[in-house]
């Protein structure tokens, strides 16, 4: 098989690198023809390397993975997440693991579509894998990418959890789902995934499935962070305060200052407030699912 190799020099605190040319020497070793693409390349650039006879490996993080992905729906090649990040959901969504397991699934591939996410705002139209939220933990984001400088671990992520906790009020939401009204200038969280994982093994939307043409929504009420991120943590085992919704299409508006998140990543918005439209692209891509019981 012809296999591109896409890995984030920042991830795995430098190993991503070296990692990747072990990746590539083993699967020559099977017979592969394996390329590298260059760092960080655009879109046009990656989409170039791919076709639909084509696996791309993303050894990085899920923020690697979400930058793929409109290459991969533009040229219909395949993809496989090489797990080198600080959550790699997406990795863990299918069980993916390390060149080995990489190799075993390329024994006998086996390949599935998946559900992708579009999603707009501020005028901007991008994919997403994973899940979109708004909230408290789309603000600890974006404070972390303001300040970030290389590569990130979980403790990178503790002074911005503290200066939210301590922060203002939490803003209130309107959301509809499929152009019906569900939540109504309400404070909380908001949640819409497309798969069950979610960062620190939180999963506010567990029922998510990534092939079943919907996305899920789990809002949570709540007018402090401070109350707001214990609920989350809970919000797997438990419905209490948290709306639960499935839809096709989903509406997401706020007043200037709220932030938003997809797959980890900022999202942009208008200087006037948030609006946030986001709907399902059914079997957007195709994925190598490893072989279960070597995963």
């Amino acid at each position: 098989m012809r296999i591109v190799i896409l890995h984030n020099p920042g991830s795995g605190r430098g190993r991503a690198a070296r990692i990747a040319r072990f990746a590539a020497e083993s699967l020559r070793a099977d017979g592969h023809e394996v390329q590298p693409a260059p760092p960080r390349p655009d879109t046009p650039t990656l989409a170039g390397l791919l076709d639909p006879g084509t696996l791309l490996v993303v050894a990085g993080g899920d923020g690697t993975v979400h930058r793929s992905l409109p290459a991969l729906i533009e040229s219909r090649a395949a993809l496989y997440h090489l797990p080198l990040g600080t959550e790699n959901l997406f990795s863990r969504e299918f069980s993916m693991g390390g060149p080995e397991v990489l190799a075993a699934a390329l024994r006998e591939p086996r390949f599935t579509p998946i559900d992708l996410m579009r999603v707009r705002s501020a005028g901007v139209d991008e994919p997403a894998a994973l899940m979109v939220s708004v909230g408290p933990d789309a603000s600890i984001l974006a404070r972390l990418s303001r300040r970030r400088r290389g590569p990130i671990h979980r403790l990178s992520y503790a002074p911005h959890i503290l200066a939210e906790l301590l922060g203002p009020a939490v803003y209130p939401l309107t959301i509809e789902v499929d152009a019906q009204p569900a939540v109504l200038a309400r404070p909380g969280l908001a949640v819409v995934a497309n798969c069950a994982m979610y960062a620190l093994g939180l999963n506010p939307a567990p029922d998510a499935h990534p092939a079943d043409g919907v996305l899920d929504l789990a809002f949570i009420e709540g007018s402090l962070a401070l109350s707001l991120l214990p609920r989350l943590a809970r919000a797997s085992r438990t419905n209490e305060s948290i709306v639960r919704l499935r839809g096709k299409t989903f509406r997401i508006t706020a007043d200037a200052g709220a932030h938003a998140q997809a797959d980890g990543e900022p999202i942009p918005q208008a200087l006037g407030g948030l609006d946030l439209s986001i709907g399902v692209l059914p079997g957007a891509i195709r994925i190598l699912r490893p072989v279960q019981s070597v995963a």
